[in-house]
């Protein structure tokens, strides 16, 4: 019997030369999406340990980065990065330690940080950055007493009006808190309304953001752990749609206006896993933004922002990727990681999300890694969420199209927990359907554009007079790029020379 000839090694060969190309291509795009954020300046900001990052962008695209310092006793200090990374005003520039709560940018283009003390009476200030230094708004602090409950909210309206949300209490005992929201009239904090805002009691964090109209708009979790929303209306607060509207209790509330003036409201469910979750009001129910749960595990002190072209972008610690950084935006109807989730070498925490008037996202974090809790500073070099509108200098803006809603998905049938309280109704708002109802698929709503406002004129920015900047070697970079292509460059030679082999060693065996 003829013995059978062994197939010839020139398929196998092809076969293995194909796969490498595969992974090499694999490879590529694999960093390709990681090399869509980079390290803002290509360095750490700053070589110290820091606390409770926050971040600003101003009108001319100046990234503010705002933390407690250790190096400075947990004072206060702030950095900006205009081509190169710079300190704004002295290190440590508040009276004592501190907690950072918030930074935002006036319409004058001066950062605004509010905070707590960290020692003492606890109490909320305010501080603004005149050019040279730091100074107080106000000659007394924000809050009578100490803000023992939880944590402030800040924002700035067009018309320069600084308004702070905070859990105040009795002063006795701290589970005993409501919401309260002052502002600054020029001389004195004061209340917005009542005092103690509807439906706020045993409330411990609330969100604050301001409408196009200049309104004041508040998300919380109730005592219960519930979300609720409410709107000052010019003389009252009123409840935004049904109180406790989310179907599970959560933490780690925030909320943000669409341009055209409808609230998102992002929580942590704390029902299940800290998966995130963000809905949306219509104008006549709270409705889920995508799926119910953004993400399948939990995630690690998420931070939520909006972009101007009304694109609602999440940043978080992605449980499912080793808590490393994510960033998702809801566009075309669902959630996309921009640049890979896990898109960071390092676990992160203490994180924080900006968007700049011109749609670039930033996202600041500390590692827990590497680097020593020193802070990181990532831009988004992908396609920008800038608005459709583009100020000109010296000319008045006029929207070409009115701002659209993204598709959102009808709330779950899931039980509405009971309320303790009762709340008017936002005017000209009709209440949910009942949570029993089957869900229906709520219509987007159509957003006009505000009349009056028009953008502010892009100015040159310039660098803080006095201030040198301090480069500093980044401890590692941002991306995840070095190990993929020496991984996946690794297996495709291998796998070339294993090919190459197989086919000497039975070219030899032939010959012999």
């Amino acid at each position: 019997m003829k013995e059978s000839t062994p197939r010839r090694p020139a398929s196998m060969i092809a076969a293995l030369a194909i796969l490498s190309v595969l992974l090499i291509f694999l490879a590529f795009a694999a960093v390709r999406a990681a090399d869509l954020w980079t390290l803002l300046g290509g360095a750490n900001p700053v070589q110290v340990q820091t606390i409770g990052n926050k971040l600003a962008v101003d009108r001319n695209g100046v990234v503010y980065l705002l933390f407690a310092d250790i190096e400075a006793e947990q004072r206060l200090t702030v950095w900006k990065f205009d081509g190169s990374w710079t300190r704004v005003g002295a290190q440590g520039f508040t009276p004592g330690p501190a907690y950072p709560d918030g930074i935002a940018i006036d319409p004058e283009n001066r950062p605004v940080i509010a905070y707590r003390e960290a020692e003492g009476e606890n109490r909320l200030r305010v501080m603004r950055y005149d050019g040279s230094a730091w100074g107080m708004v106000g000659s007394a602090p924000v809050s009578g007493s100490g803000v023992m409950s939880g944590i402030s909210s800040l924002a700035i309206g067009t018309d320069g009006a600084i308004h702070v949300c905070y859990p105040d209490d009795d002063g006795v005992n701290w589970q005993n808190s409501w919401i309260t929201v002052r502002t600054f009239d020029g001389a004195n904090w004061i209340p917005v309304g009542a005092e103690k805002l509807p439906l706020s009691d045993g409330s411990t964090h609330g969100s604050i953001d301001i409408g196009p109209d200049g309104k004041p708009v508040v998300g919380f979790l109730n005592a219960e752990g519930y979300a609720t929303v409410v709107k000052y209306d010019g003389s009252t607060w009123k409840a935004v749609g049904s109180a406790g509207f989310s179907p599970y209790r959560g933490t780690n509330p925030q909320l943000k206006l669409h341009p055209g003036g409808s609230p998102y409201f992002f929580y942590e469910d704390m029902e299940n896993i800290q998966r995130a979750t963000v809905m949306r009001y219509t104008g006549s129910a709270w409705v889920h933004v995508g799926n119910t749960h953004i993400t399948s595990n939990g995630v690690n002190q998420g931070c939520f922002a909006m972009a101007p072209d009304g694109t609602p972008i999440l940043g978080f610690g992605d449980k499912s990727h080793s808590t490393r950084g994510t960033v998702l935006a809801y566009v075309d109807g669902s959630w996309t990681a921009l640049g890979g989730a896990g898109f960071t070498d390092e676990k992160v925490g203490t994180n924080a999300l900006a968007i700049g008037a011109n749609g670039i996202p930033y996202f600041t974090f500390v590692s827990y890694d590497v680097s020593a809790f020193k802070p990181f500073v990532m831009q988004y070099t992908g396609t920008p969420f800038a608005a459709a509108v583009t100020p000109t200098a010296g000319a008045t803006a006029t929207p070409t199209s009115p701002p659209t809603q993204p598709p959102t998905q009808a709330p779950s049938a899931s039980p509405t927990p009971p309320v303790t309280g009762a709340a008017t109704p936002t005017e000209g708002v009709t209440e949910p359907p009942s949570p029993t109802d089957p869900p229906t698929e709520s219509p987007t709503a159509t957003i006009a554009p505000t009349e009056g406002l028009t953008p502010a004129p892009t100015e040159s920015a310039s660098p803080t007079p006095g201030l040198s900047p301090t480069p500093a070697p980044a401890d590692k970079p941002g991306g995840r790029t070095w190990w993929v292509w020496i991984v996946i460059a690794a297996v495709a030679v291998g796998l070339t020379v294993f090919g190459v082999l197989v086919f000497r060693t039975r070219k030899w065996k032939k010959q012999d």
